[in-house]
């Protein structure tokens, strides 16, 4: 057998310890804790079976106090990125530093961002408009104060809330004239908003956030 030369044995170290590097993955959900979630790897090179790596950072979108967090299952697919240094000392204390653990690309310092899936389950890009599409839809929370409303639907949907308030607020002599009065200003609101929103009257390209 020919002796390696000082070039191929030098070639071959670093292909080994390329192999040992980590960077960025496709991987499958199996875990999903309160803020983290237990990730396997898809694609997993060497023919062994993928380690899961536990405790995974989640990636949202967040811009300071707003963000946007989706319901995460098992099975849910995404990217795995390692990043090159431990990033445990940053998440803990927030401050820039020194990693704690010296390892580098290692898959303890992955963080998972949701989406990426396989070709069938690919989703189309629209043209001219933004869609957030889900089951059961939520814009803000329990603690929310502030509404989502499209541009062109806070005339009437505010006509309508006039003429209730106008409607509860006045006195009125028996149940017989309340009702015929309902009937005769707050009904016909009630009717033209629902047709409106039935018939995409209010579609907009622009929403607004109301109190």
């Amino acid at each position: 057998m020919d002796t390696p030369t000082l070039a191929e044995t030098m070639a071959a170290a670093l292909d080994a310890r390329a192999d040992q590097i980590r960077t960025a993955m496709p991987g499958e959900i199996v875990t999903v804790n309160a803020t983290t979630v237990d990730v396997r790897p898809t694609v997993w090179p060497g023919g062994e079976a993928a380690p899961i790596i536990p405790s995974v950072p989640i990636e949202w979108m967040r811009v300071g106090t707003a963000y946007l967090v989706l319901p995460l299952a098992v099975g849910d697919t995404g990217m795995l990125t390692v990043c090159e240094a431990d990033i445990a000392e940053w998440r803990r204390t927030g401050e820039s530093g020194q990693p704690a653990d010296v390892a580098r690309h290692h898959l303890q310092s992955a963080v998972f961002r949701p989406g990426l899936g396989v070709a069938s389950s690919d989703i189309g890009i629209p043209i001219g408009f933004a869609a957030l599409v889900a089951a059961d839809l939520r814009l803000g929370d329990a603690g929310a104060v502030r509404a989502v409303v499209h541009d062109a639907l806070l005339p009437p949907l505010t006509n309508f809330l006039g003429a209730l308030v106008t409607w509860g607020t006045t006195n009125h002599a028996n149940w017989a004239a309340a009702s015929a009065n309902f009937l005769a200003n707050v009904a016909p609101r009630i009717t033209t908003l629902i047709t409106g929103i039935a018939m995409g009257s209010y579609k907009s390209s622009t929403v607004k956030v109301e109190a």
